[in-house]
């Protein structure tokens, strides 16, 4: 991640680092504006992205990993094979809230999982959403970064679309 704090394993939380890399993320976010598709922008601009405001099932840390799936199709007449990756997060209790995000034209994905001495506990899968950041690549392209509990998602796509889903009860 190039911009948002991480918090070393062991150390205690620094307000002030945390400040200081949020301010720089929003800078950046503002300087490459113009170059952002706008539904990517709308999807930076929304309350839940960043703001730890009501931290309740719309604030996308603390949201549960609950399915990827990825898609594989025919882009136009041309014949070019593209892919789209479906990602859909939960809100804590799995019960509520869920939010897509679709990652259209993947360039490139991967999904590491955490697994060594540091991970507590059997069975552990993804968790929660710890941070994430998008920036635009060297070519223009959307990088998304999601940092889950116990596993690293990064999506390198043309453009994305979400969906906020509530489930009635």
């Amino acid at each position: 991640m190039r911009f948002l704090y991480m918090q070393p394993d062991g150390e205690e939380f620094d307000p002030d680092l945390f400040m200081k890399a949020d301010k720089a993320y929003q800078d950046y976010i503002q300087s490459v504006k113009a170059s952002l598709p706008p539904e990517v922008y709308k999807f930076l601009q929304e309350s839940w992205y960043i703001a730890d405001e009501g931290r309740g099932e719309w604030h996308l840390h603390d949201m549960k990993f609950q399915e990827m799936l990825v898609v594989e199709h025919r882009l136009g007449g041309d014949g070019k094979i593209v892919s789209d990756v479906m990602l859909r997060l939960g809100n804590r209790n799995f019960n509520e809230a869920t939010l897509r995000i679709t990652y259209h034209n993947v360039q490139e994905y991967s999904i590491i999982l955490k697994r060594g001495p540091n991970v507590e506990g059997e069975g552990k899968t993804h968790g929660n959403v710890d941070t994430h950041e998008l920036i635009l690549s060297a070519s223009g392209r959307i990088i998304h970064e999601i940092e889950f509990h116990y596993a690293h998602l990064c999506i390198e796509c043309a453009d994305l679309t979400y969906i906020k889903e509530i489930i009635e009860p």
